[in-house]
């Protein structure tokens, strides 16, 4: 019988504790960032975005044949065969912002589409793209690791583009290619760069 034996549990070093946490906040403004913000943009635009679309397209047509209207009753009234060459210029000068926000919704809206029909990964799947993000964050990021070097800081934003493409398999090749020999250096201000992700995460 064993009496007043304690149980010791090893705790983590509270630098690394701070890494973990600063890792793990990062990993939650990416989610909100990649995928939930992406996920609530989508449903507003197929809900909302596309009827709102298509009122602004028949306002701004509208407007324009209004004033495509008045310029060539002011040709007429002077006595003149109206220029439709010169009209059209005049037009599409005056609505070239309201064209291009056109376009830019419209662009906006296909990018949604393909983002919908986009390879649906499995749970399983989505745990493990999660999981190796994760780590290449504890050995690439910048806030992490203050000595990164170009190449480091490179490879970091080739891990951020394929984790918010949902690409797993190259997530998975940036992961075997990544040197994990030694530990990187400890930044100082591992306290202060926590608190400015947590208010980001807050303002999102």
């Amino acid at each position: 019988m064993m009496i007043g034996t304690q149980i010791y549990i090893p705790r983590l070093d509270p630098e690394e504790d701070l890494r973990q946490r600063l890792a793990d906040l990062m990993m939650r403004r990416e989610d909100l960032l990649s995928h939930i913000l992406r996920d609530v943009r989508a449903e507003y635009m197929m809900k909302v975005g596309a009827k709102e679309h298509l009122v602004m397209k028949k306002r701004i047509e509208l407007s324009m044949a209004k004033h495509r209207l008045e310029l060539i009753r002011q040709s007429t009234n002077r006595g003149e065969e109206p220029d439709m060459e010169r009209i059209e210029k005049v037009l599409d000068h005056r609505f070239k912002e309201y064209t291009e926000e056109i376009h830019r919704r419209a662009e906006e809206m296909r990018k949604i589409l393909r983002h919908m029909d986009a390879e649906i990964l499995t749970d399983e799947e989505s745990k493990e793209l999660r999981s190796l993000y994760t780590g290449l964050v504890k050995k690439l990021h910048p806030d992490l690791n203050p000595d990164a070097d170009d190449d480091m800081i490179h490879t970091y934003q080739m891990a951020v583009e394929y984790y918010k493409a949902g690409d797993l398999e190259r997530l998975r090749i940036l992961a075997i290619t990544v040197d994990t020999g030694g530990n990187p250096p400890q930044p100082s201000d591992l306290k202060e760069s926590i608190m400015e992700v947590e208010a980001e995460i807050e303002r999102i």
